[in-house]
């Protein structure tokens, strides 16, 4: 686990290279338009420190700042994925017009800060930009599971932004913050049912700040003397991640719920969410998380034949009566 000085000296970083100028290659982007605009004028995979041939670049967002009688300023945010998972973004101020070619002007966010940007925002002349710190790992097996902080920049009036202040707004999240539970929320499904082939899991931050969570909740089900341990994938036949190729980062505030899918390949086979004849039945589950060595344990009858869990998500099903 990284040193808070370390995790604070990635964010320092990132404000004292505001002033770099990036090289004068020429991009256009679609204005208002952050998916395809980000997606399809996004710097290459390898300049963003993927060399895989399986990955793929994702926007974090975009925001244009309009001056009178000056050219627009747009604020872009990418990251690449590959089968180590999400690496650090790179943030950049570009100058243009709608439909012309857009010229980096600042790299806000460098990928050598190894930051991951989760949200832009524009406030009282201000542009803040959320960030989270890499828990573990680096090059090779990226994990997202540490602190989130406010990068705040000053919009002068010209459109320069200048840095201005750092701010913590979450810390990891850890079981003692958390209520967890498991239900089965799916239209026609009966909670009463002997057992049952999918289950959404329900994380609720019980503490008065928000916390950081990322990737694939820990699960276990049991049965007697048998454990049958949960395989990680995206998505399934009850949910889970379609639109991205890797987990995303859930930044939960006081009294909010981030959920995971968990389901048996009996669901996909029956059909159905709660009934699943012929395959064994575990008593009970437990469920850690991703990067905390605890874990709880639920009374919950589910099917064990292929049991998977999705990532966490801000997905949420509300349970059936």
């Amino acid at each position: 686990m990284p040193s808070r000085a370390w995790l604070v000296s990635g964010v320092i970083a990132a404000l004292l290279v505001v002033g770099l100028v990036n090289s004068h290659r020429t991009v256009r982007i679609e204005r208002n338009a952050p998916g395809p605009g980000v997606s399809r004028f996004a710097p290459s995979a390898a300049e963003l420190g993927c060399l895989s041939t399986a990955a793929l670049v994702r926007p974090d967002g975009l925001i244009s700042l309009d001056y009178p009688g000056q050219d627009p300023r747009t604020v872009a945010s990418w990251h690449c994925s590959d089968p180590a998972g999400r690496h650090p973004s790179l943030a950049q101020l570009l100058r243009g017009a709608p439909g012309e070619p857009y010229q980096p002007l600042r790299t806000l966010v460098p990928l050598q800060s190894s930051l991951s940007v989760i949200g832009l925002a524009l406030h009282r002349g201000a542009l803040t930009m959320t960030v989270v710190t890499p828990s573990g790992g680096g090059p090779g097996d990226w994990a997202w599971l540490g602190n989130a902080w406010e990068l705040r920049f000053t919009i002068g009036g010209t459109g320069a932004l200048d840095a201005s202040t750092v701010r913590l707004v979450g810390v990891p999240c850890t079981l003692d913050d958390l209520v967890v539970s498991a239900s089965t929320p799916w239209p026609g499904s009966d909670p009463t049912a002997r057992r049952v082939a999918s289950a959404q899991l329900r994380f609720i931050n019980t503490s008065s700040a928000d916390c950081v969570l990322s990737g694939y909740p820990r699960l276990t089900a049991f049965s007697d003397e048998l454990t049958y341990p949960a395989i990680h994938t995206m998505h399934g036949s009850f949910g889970g991640i379609f639109s991205d190729t890797d987990p995303p980062i859930v930044l939960l505030s006081p009294r909010a719920p981030a959920t995971a899918v968990v389901e048996s390949s009996a669901a996909a086979l029956n059909a159905t969410a709660f009934i699943a004849p012929g395959c064994p039945a575990a008593a009970r589950i437990s469920v850690g998380l991703p990067d905390d060595g605890g874990a709880v344990t639920i009374a919950f009858p589910i099917a064990v034949c292929g049991l998977e869990v999705h990532p966490v998500t801000f997905q949420l099903f509300e349970p059936t009566g």
